[in-house]
């Protein structure tokens, strides 16, 4: 999704707070007029030859056809939000007190969580409208039946005019993301919510301001304005629930100061500094602590007939922290908002996640929005995150088009990457200088590649991305050539030819006596954990996968000792569950070092995976080496009287003394496995993949390699 491009941003923002009498008519006047703008958002002109003043309601506004709406959350933020930012005049990196700058991201960032609410059009659109049910198959009279009342009568209220025109005639149906940064040539009044309430990931660069962002524009306006979705005088309050929570309680209670900094410095503060101060009339007395565990809440006592008693909105924000123990922190209450900070941190996001589905729902309908923040370089736990962002559908996350990688994942989560991110590359309406700002992330690399140490051009994608694979990096506990296995994955992904051209067999003995194979449609595994989106059963058995036929002799034997064979087994039977471990099992190429055959998967018998390792070993010529810690596949073996293709424990292990000897039955053959193993194992296989090999087509043909392998026996 490319950021749109604002003409005249003035034209949304007050010059200056004013500070009014609160005994004045104007004061009235102005902070209601602001209240509605909090609430229902903003239309102004986006046009660099019309300027305005906004500050107060009874605006003049030109003819034009260059209107523009500003979320409700974006206006307070931009206008009466205070946070600590570096000042462009200052060269100590000391932060200040400031204006939030309203630039391109907190446009975009404030139009997706809209979207997020449930935003489905506005209410003087008599053409268009963003509802959902308008892209399903409803007739009109099906969708008629959905607004009638319980007497059976057609209700022509909100929800009548968002799927309806002033003709009765369905609406054109066009989406949220499309339309809510139109350009408009009127005013289109307030904004409608009835979509079903979705749920927003971000991941993007460090630094920014996205903390800053969900702070004012999620948690304070949520706060504030008790979770209203249109403004009415005198109106009931309702009681907005909001949930703060990360795995470490630091994270979160940083994002709850930012809060509180927004509270205590609202603008328009009468008598400022003096006894006889009135703040800010969007101020609101707390009670409570921002410590983990515990909640702040709008509440203070009055006396009421003579008697002490609690008032206010009630409206709540709870600090919770998530652990393995207690994934469900935010569960409980009726939260219309959850945020959970540095989502990268979380070890069980996907287990967290999964409670706070259930924590927005009832009795299956969704009726609040989750916000789940991370930052690339800060994601010390990614396996979960990158999952969810990269599945978004399956775990109820808004779809973002992958404009950066669209040939590995075509949706993912929201993704901002490093340039966009860089407040020193804005226009004077706060636009990225694109080109400006990929230059400069450019060069920085061009220096980090100088580097000796590897891990400084990892760091470098790793805190500042700018496709959303580099931000999965841990480069602190890391010890493979990450950038360099994810070009290389990105190359095959790109090229789905590549990985086609194998063959998905299952091998069996022929009528000869032979290892022969047949072709079969099915899938092999390419990713782990295997995703069940939709309920839908999942296989989990794989196939037998060729990627290089085996190399033969003029007498069509294939060579000993060309092929060699590593295999993690398992014993246990039952393939039902999509997260029980796999096992897997790859034959490689001792002259061109490339793997030529794989097989990773689980079936419902253990013995049927066990069975076609040992005929793929036959049909290389291969001796396997494999984990003795489980006995299964020996047994096997030995049953099918083929012990002679597994290997005996290598002698390097022993005199390495990472094992002491060769053991006995089922120990003596393979290996067992332990922290050393891994150690120096994980040491090899960098060192593999760290080798530059030609390509597949430089390789010499069978022939050739068969003559030169006739040639080394002679020798």
């Amino acid at each position: 999704m490319n950021f749109i491009k604002i003409n005249n941003r003035n034209n949304f923002l007050i010059k200056e707070i004013p500070i009014i009498n609160p005994a004045s008519k104007m004061y009235l006047k102005f902070w209601r007029e602001q209240r509605k703008r909090c609430i229902d958002g903003f239309w102004s002109i986006d046009d660099s030859s019309v300027d305005v003043d906004i500050t107060y309601g009874d605006i003049n506004f030109p003819k034009s056809n260059s209107w523009r709406y500003m979320c409700p959350g974006c206006y307070f933020y931009v206008n009466f939000g205070t946070i600590l930012a570096n000042s462009k005049n200052s060269s100590s990196g000391a932060k200040i007190p400031m204006r939030p700058s309203l630039d391109d991201v907190e446009w975009e960032f404030s139009y997706n969580w809209t979207e997020a609410r449930g935003f489905s059009g506005f209410e003087f659109d008599d053409l268009f409208s963003c509802n959902t049910k308008l892209k399903e198959s409803y007739t009109n009279d099906e969708l008629l039946n959905l607004c009638k009342d319980e007497s059976g009568d057609i209700v022509k209220d909100e929800f009548y005019n968002n799927l309806f025109d002033s003709f009765g005639n369905k609406k054109q149906y066009i989406p949220v993301r499309d339309y809510i940064r139109r350009i408009f040539d009127k005013p289109m009044g307030r904004p409608i919510y009835r979509n079903i309430p979705g749920n927003l990931d971000i991941l993007a660069t460090r630094d920014g301001g996205k903390s800053w962002m969900a702070a004012g524009i999620v948690i304070a306006h949520e706060f504030l304005f008790d979770g209203i979705r249109r403004y009415e005088r005198g109106q009931k309050l309702p009681i907005a629930e909001i949930v703060v929570g990360a795995g470490i309680s630091d994270k979160s209670r940083d994002l709850l100061k930012k809060t509180l900094f927004i509270f205590d410095n609202l603008p328009g503060k009468y008598n400022k500094g003096t006894k006889n101060e009135i703040a800010c009339p969007f101020h609101k007395t707390l009670t409570g602590s921002i410590l983990a565990g515990n909640d702040i809440e709008h509440k203070y006592k009055k006396k009421i007939s003579g008697e002490m008693k609690d008032v206010g909105t009630f409206s709540i924000i709870k600090h919770r922290i998530f652990t393995t123990e207690n994934p469900e922190a935010a569960a409980g209450g009726r939260n219309s908002t959850i945020v959970v900070e540095e989502q990268g941190l979380l070890g069980n996001l996907i287990a967290v996640h999964g409670s706070n589905i259930a924590a927005q729902n009832n009795s299956g309908i969704k009726f609040g929005s989750s916000l789940y923040i991370g930052t690339a370089g800060n994601v010390d736990k990614i396996r979960d995150a990158e999952i969810i962002f990269n599945n978004p559908e399956g775990f109820e996350m808004m779809e973002f088009d992958n404009i950066w990688e669209p040939d590995v994942k075509d949706k993912i989560g929201w993704f901002i990457p490093a340039p966009y991110m860089a407040r020193g590359f804005k226009d004077n309406n706060g636009n990225t200088k694109v080109k400006e700002a990929y230059d400069f992330f450019l060069k920085r690399r061009e220096k980090a590649l100088r580097s000796p140490s590897k891990r400084t051009i990892e760091i470098e994608k790793m805190n500042y991305p700018l496709v959303p694979s580099e931000m999965f990096v841990n480069a602190e506990a890391n010890i493979f050539p990450v950038s360099a296995i994810k070009h290389q994955y990105f190359t095959l992904m790109s090229s789905k030819k590549t990985l086609n051209e194998s063959f998905k067999v299952e091998f069996f003995i022929n009528e000869f006596g032979k290892v022969d194979f047949k072709n079969v449609k099915k899938n092999p595994i390419r990713e782990y954990p295997i995703l069940n989106k939709r309920g839908d059963v999942v296989d989990i058995s794989g196939c037998p996968e060729i990627f290089a036929m085996p190399i033969k002799l003029d007498d069509g034997s294939v060579p000993n000792n060309i092929y060699y064979a590593a295999y993690d087994p398992i014993d246990d039977d039952d393939n039902s569950d999509i997260d029980r471990s796999l096992q897997s099992f790859f034959i490689g190429n001792r002259l061109t070092r490339e793997i030529v055959f794989e097989y990773t998967g689980r079936t419902k018998y253990a013995s049927e995976f066990y069975e076609q390792c040992r005929l793929a070993l036959l049909f290389y010529n291969a001796k396997c080496n494999y984990e003795n810690n489980k006995k299964g596949f020996y047994g096997h073996m030995l049953n099918k009287a083929s012990l002679y293709l597994l290997l005996e424990t290598p002698e390097i292990l022993i005199q390495k003394n990472i094992q002491k000897s060769r053991g006995i039955g089922n120990k003596s053959l393979g290996t067992n496995t332990n922290l050393d193993v891994i150690s120096w194992g994980l040491e090899l296989l960098v060192q593999w993949l760290d080798e530059r090999v030609k390509d597949r087509n430089d390789y010499p043909s069978n022939n050739k390699v068969s003559s030169l392998i006739k040639r080394i026996y002679e020798f």
